[in-house]
């Protein structure tokens, strides 16, 4: 597994945006995404070395997404006997994501892309 980005939820994107700039991110991408029927505002920053922060304003958590080289049958696997952990599963055309909880309760997107 290895670090996707950190997705925080925030109140504004103006004032956070300046704030994370201050700390070195820059701004890469800016979309309007639909999660089940809510809409989220989201803006990704990401610093020289590559790591990405995820700022969304909508009805979401914080969390953090990892990257995945194993199969989606085998992420599958591993989480399909604890579904009290398996928030849902996206698939599209060449990703699979599967969304958790861990044991504290804290958000976790697993993503595999072909």
């Amino acid at each position: 597994m290895k670090l996707r980005h950190f997705g925080l939820v925030v109140k504004d994107h103006k004032e956070t945006v300046e704030f994370y700039k201050r700390l070195g991110f820059k701004v890469i991408k800016k979309s309007i995404e639909k999660w089940l029927t809510h809409d989220l505002a989201i803006v990704k920053m990401e610093n020289e070395k590559g790591e990405i922060l995820e700022l969304i304003i909508g009805d979401w958590r914080p969390h953090i997404a990892l990257n995945s080289e194993d199969s989606p049958n085998y992420l599958w696997e591993q989480f399909a006997g604890k579904a009290n952990q398996i928030l849902t599963v996206k698939r599209k055309p060449k990703i699979f994501i599967v969304y958790l909880k861990d044991p504290s309760g804290n958000y976790v997107e697993v993503v595999h892309e072909n």
